[in-house]
């Protein structure tokens, strides 16, 4: 019987349940909402591609990130609608994507190898990385800047395989979109020549400084094109720079003593292929097969890959374990090609009987997934109280409109968030038509004229109306 249908039907049920259960319900991290608040926007011609917009107080010129993935993400608004499942449809298909641009790489690795034919694990290791999982599960932007390295490398070393340099033409062109997806973290394939040449030929040598030059050649005219075309470009890119790359360089690590706490967060990243191999090795106790394995051309490639896209994160003081998801799909090639060969002794000794087993617990396990999955549908992840009386308020505030809040409230960057997702209702401190305060708050120290309140049955919060109002139901 065919052990890897067996096991690509158990990493589907895996893949499912991590991302789906949550992914059809409502609620997400706040970075996910905003963005997908901001794309929102942009699809309904709210701001534009250089100047996307939040909400109307609050950045209603959005320049915090590049706005690449807006745009991407808002034309699955223009497709799909303002509903929830936009975005998370949209965060599936970058998922969906990166498992093929996994599938890809692989057998560009292990070319004419049994290992090709396990490349399952790698998509099983990789999404049951925690914050892999929890990155599609939150609309994050590196799950589109993953898509994008992930391709340019792999073009790379098909530029180095099959000796054609129109491939750098195209990887040098995803390195500049995944520039503006997320800034500078999408530039780390640009080293991918020379760390090619590092690992196959223990030397950097003139093939790889031609490509390294032309990748370099290529990005920097792809800038000077696009700043002469738009003069808006430039504006915007700056105010990215100002408001987000010189601050990222000088803040304060976090109140963290050192820059190398980071690394630890990585290690933990990836604990789970560390302790297979740490398993393997009691369990076999073959060190010197091991130690072949891992002076493996391919491996060295992998290793050093992954540490390119993570090492100049420690140059950062905001620090974060979301920003080394682009490193991600390069540690687990590295520690699948340690793994697979140990996996490949184990699977041989597996008689048919126990992969038929396998696959009807694999197809079982698949269907209560599913299933499950279906339940989930229509829940709460998180903030279901708010979300309804968000749901509850719009039904009275027009979209488009402001809403006026505490200091307290517009610090609570969900409430916001939420608000213009789900409601397109823009908060602010000054006076409004609209008044929305906790339901243990006088109203009296936010106004001090009369406003009409509204039972809307509302759990957190006590909504009101200006007597000024035209209309009072």
């Amino acid at each position: 019987m065919n052990i890897h249908r067996t096991f690509w039907l158990l990493t589907s049920a895996v893949f499912i349940l991590i991302l789906l259960p949550k992914l059809v319900q409502d609620g997400m991290f706040l970075d996910g909402i905003t963005y997908a608040a901001i794309s929102k926007n942009l699809a309904n011609g709210l701001g534009n591609f250089w100047s996307p917009q939040y909400t109307l107080s609050i950045d209603p010129v959005f320049h915090s990130h590049p706005p690449l993935v807006f745009f991407l993400q808002s034309q699955f608004f223009i497709l799909l609608g303002n509903g929830i499942y936009t975005e998370r449809i949209y965060t599936v298909i970058t998922a969906l994507i990166t498992v093929a641009g996994l599938l890809i790489f692989w057998t560009s690795l292990t070319k004419g190898k049994e290992s090709n034919r396990y490349n399952w694990l790698i998509v099983l290791l990789w999404i049951t990385i925690p914050i892999v999982a929890w990155s599609y599960k939150n609309n994050l932007l590196e799950n589109t800047l993953g898509i994008l390295t992930l391709f340019s490398v792999y073009l790379i070393v098909r530029s180095f395989q099959s000796s054609k340099v129109t491939y750098l033409l195209f990887s040098s062109s995803l390195i500049f979109l995944a520039f503006l997806s997320k800034g500078p973290v999408g530039l780390f394939p640009l080293a991918t020549p020379l760390i090619y040449s590092i690992s196959y030929h223990n030397k950097i040598n003139s093939k790889s400084l031609l490509y390294f030059f032309i990748q370099i050649f290529i990005l920097v005219l792809s800038f000077g094109i696009l700043f002469l075309l738009s003069a808006e470009s430039v504006q915007s890119l700056s105010s990215y720079f100002k408001i987000q790359i010189f601050p990222a360089l000088e803040f304060e690590l976090n109140g963290l003593e050192s820059r190398f706490y980071i690394v630890f967060e990585l290690l933990l990243e990836l604990a789970l292929p560390i302790i297979i191999i740490t398993i393997i090795l009691i369990k076999t106790r073959q060190l010197d097969r091991f130690k072949k394995i891992l002076m493996k051309k391919e491996a060295i490639f992998s290793l050093l890959t992954g540490l390119s896209a993570s090492i100049p994160i420690l140059l950062s003081g905001k620090q974060a374990r979301l920003y080394f998801i682009p490193s991600i799909p390069f540690f687990i090639f590295f520690f699948g090609l340690l793994i697979v060969p140990f996996i490949k002794d184990a699977a041989k000794r597996l008689s048919n009987y126990e992969i038929k087993w396998m696959q009807y617990i694999s197809w079982l396990s698949l269907l209560i997934i599913i299933i499950y999955t279906m339940s989930c549908a229509g829940g709460y992840s998180r903030n279901k109280e708010m979300i309804q009386d968000i749901h509850k308020i719009m039904t009275i505030v027009e979209p488009g409109s402001r809403m006026q809040v505490s200091n307290e409230l517009m610090e609570d960057y969900y409430l916001v968030a939420y608000c213009i997702r789900i409601a397109d209702i823009s908060l602010q401190t000054q006076k409004s038509e609209y008044l929305l305060i906790k339901k243990q708050q006088k109203k009296e120290i936010l106004i001090s004229e009369n406003y009409f309140e509204y039972d809307l049955n509302l759990t957190n919060y006590k909504f009101y109306r200006s007597s000024a109002s035209p209309v009072l139901e």
